[in-house]
Formats: C-alpha cells, structure tokens, sequence
C-alpha cells in the first residue's frame, strides 16, 4: 500500500489527528463545493452525476457524498499520490463548462469539524459542513446554470 500512496500523506495517516476516534472531531481548512444537477429524465441525472464525480477525480477532489441530484466535493487529502487537488476555481470552471445549463453550485472555503463521526454501524470520514442545510436551501434558490461562493 505504501508505494501506491504520498509518503507525507501515509505519516499524516498514521497519525492520531488523521485518525481520531469516533465523535471526537477536530478542525481542518477546506475548500467544498456543493453541486447540484438536472436532467430531463433519471438516467440524465446519473449520467451528470458522473460528469461531476469524473472531473472531480480528475482535478484530485474527493467526492465526499452524493444524495440523489446533489454532489459534495471537498479538496481534502487524496491517498493517490499522481493526483494534486486544482483549484477551487478550476474545478468550478471544469463542471460548468461541461454541464452549463444543467448544474448550479455553491461552494467556498471554511473551517470545518474533521474526522470520523456518526456509529460504528455507519461511520464516516472527512468533512462536516457547519450550517449545511442552510447551504442547501440556498443553493436550492439558485438557478441552474449559476454558481456563487460564500
């Protein structure tokens, strides 16, 4: 596993900051995105699914959840090691050249509760956004094809 993964990111990873225990979450300084897509019919709408999360991967953004039409990227850490995170704005530029009229996104940079959090029947990892029902109601008010920043 090791050559296939950054050498500081397999010592970051061994370290109790990176793998804390459960619900004992610290912070980190992330860029998200938050991404939402249209599509005349359902197969429309999983195929722009796929266009977000290929050209996240492509720009080394994880994605971090999709809940139906809504897809949450963060620039946190990648274990591959050929793939450094773009910019916030170069992925932004990226998915709204290819969907255009067919996505709208809000996104920006905060300090953010990191780590694992949830149960051990379902655990997460990475990112809790603070406020992020009130992210999705405003991103809801957007138009599709817009994109602002907080």
């Amino acid at each position: 596993m090791r050559k296939y993964i950054r050498p500081d990111l397999f010592e970051t990873m061994k370290s109790s900051d990176f793998n804390p225990p459960i619900n004992e979450l610290g912070s980190k300084k992330i860029n998200f995105m938050l991404v939402a897509v249209s599509g005349i019919a359902p197969n429309d709408i999983g195929k722009n699914i796929g266009v977000v999360v290929e050209t996240a991967k492509q720009c080394g953004w994880p994605c971090e959840y999709i809940f139906s039409g809504l897809v949450v990227l963060v620039d946190g850490p990648t274990i591959r090691s050929d793939l450094k995170p773009m910019s916030y704005q170069t992925l932004l530029t990226k998915i709204a050249n290819a969907l255009e009229m067919q996505c709208k996104s809000l996104g920006g940079e905060q300090v953010v509760p990191w780590g694992h959090y949830g149960s051990a029947y379902r655990l997460t990892f990475g990112a809790m956004l603070p406020n992020f029902l009130g992210l999705v109601a405003q991103l809801h008010k957007q138009s599709f094809g817009t994109h602002a920043s907080i």
